[in-house]
């Protein structure tokens, strides 16, 4: 009977063993863009419900005080140094940052860096420690070193909470911060989008009126956008679109200030000043950082932010998942003008 009873126990615990377990299966619904605003466009409205999806952890974010406010530049500088001290000055930089944690003494931030004024900038994004002074000023700044110093010093330099939050690399950098970035390398006096959205009042955006272009520029367009394409990509041209405004003219050169990414793609990729050399058969274009390739208007245009930066953004992503069903903003623009 002993031998019996072992003989069922077994059979039983091996039937349970062998019991499936049917998970619920998650479909992958890709997101629909909207560009309702575009009045050109004809939409299908579709009514998507997803699953739900896993919660994300939140990151306190803490907003910066007064003090550290009014020291923006303190921080950007001494950021400037402890990053790029090897080959870019402090003036030839621009910063913004999101503040993990603090102490009387320091500051702990992810700090994303790059250079100013060029169309494939350098780049770096890094968990920072800002040594503070007894009377608030920045004093220093120390980043964790690279391969196997990295998780060595991360533990080192950041409180247990904090490592945490770098180790698992949920730092996520607002949309509008990146963009306000990006827009700051052409103009570095303007406060970064930590200070912008720290006030209590958000100053009044100016409106900019928009060059039209002429009617050759709106039916040449496609061919602009392939130039273009070839000085802001790597990729084949077909496999690009692009935005561009034009800040001045001189014969056969249409001066324009442009941005492109690839088809399919939620990424803006390079942007910046460009020559469009109209003279022959096919439009040309050449990309240069070199002040010397514009006239004085045109740079006194750029760098005074009189550019509609972020709507050409905005419609270039837009742009980038429907791409068969608008032109550029700028051609948009021309034929809404009777």
């Amino acid at each position: 009977m002993k031998y019996l009873f072992f003989a069922i126990l077994l059979a039983t615990l091996s039937a349970c063993g062998k019991q499936t377990v049917i998970l619920p299966r998650e479909t992958p619904i890709s997101p629909v863009d909207s560009l309702t605003t575009i009045p050109t466009t004809t939409l299908f409205p579709v009514i998507v419900t997803p699953s739900a999806l896993p919660t994300q952890p939140i990151i306190p974010f803490i907003t910066p005080d007064a003090d550290q406010v009014e020291r923006w530049r303190e921080y950007e500088d001494t950021l400037a140094r402890a990053i790029f001290s090897s080959y870019l000055a402090p003036e030839q930089v621009v910063c913004d940052w999101v503040i993990l944690g603090q102490t009387e003494q320091e500051v702990y931030l992810w700090a994303h860096c790059a250079s100013i004024y060029s169309a494939g900038p350098s780049q770096v994004s890094i968990p920072t420690v800002i040594h503070i002074g007894p009377d608030g000023s920045v004093q220093s700044a120390e980043i964790p070193g690279s391969g196997t110093a990295y998780d060595r010093d991360i533990r080192r330099m950041f409180p247990t909470d904090i490592q945490e939050i770098i180790f698992n690399q949920v730092v996520l950098f607002p949309q509008e911060q990146i963009d306000r970035l990006r827009w700051r390398r052409g103009h570095p006096d303007e406060p970064p989008w930590i200070v912008l959205s720290s006030l209590p009042t958000k100053p009044t955006p100016t409106v900019l009126p928009m060059l039209t272009p002429d009617a050759v520029q709106v039916k040449e367009w496609p061919a602009y956008e392939t130039a273009l394409a070839t000085q802001f990509s790597y990729l084949p041209p077909a496999q690009v679109i692009c935005e561009w405004e034009v800040v001045g003219r001189r014969e056969n050169e249409i001066y324009v200030w442009a941005v492109c990414g690839a088809i399919m793609d939620n990424r803006v990729g390079l942007e910046g000043l460009a020559v469009l050399y109209t003279g022959g058969s096919v439009p040309t274009a050449l990309r240069s950082d070199d002040p010397a390739m514009y006239p004085t208007s045109v740079l006194e245009r750029y760098f005074n932010g009189l550019i509609h930066f972020q709507e050409l953004v905005d419609h270039l992503r837009a742009r980038q998942g429907h791409v068969l069903a608008e032109p550029p903003l700028i051609i948009l623009n021309a034929k809404r003008i009777p």
